[in-house]
């Protein structure tokens, strides 16, 4: 979702979901994996961007903040909402 300058990936790693009482019997069982995020990644990413924020003499964290706002528009609702439509009447 990412393109190069818009964020910081984080490393995360498979686990087998666990703990999710609150939701349908089928769905977040032990029989399916999701990525969890790897805290000391998600960390270390957090404090390169608040130095960036209050050490910024080249506008990089600026240029960062308005590529992730581009980014996040081709993501709304009017966008995907459009996509599923035009990949719905492809299938009919």
């Amino acid at each position: 979702f990412m393109n190069k300058g818009e964020g910081i990936l984080v490393s995360s790693r498979e686990e087998p979901v666990f703990g999710m009482i609150d939701t349908f019997n089928d769905l977040y069982t032990a029989k399916e994996n999701w990525q969890s995020i790897d805290p000391i990644g998600l960390q270390k990413a957090m404090r390169y961007v608040y130095d960036l924020y209050n050490n910024d003499t080249t506008d990089a964290h600026k240029k960062m903040k308005e590529k992730g706002k581009n980014r996040v528009e081709e993501y709304s609702h009017e966008n995907i909402g459009s996509l599923m439509r035009t990949l719905l009447e492809d299938v009919n």
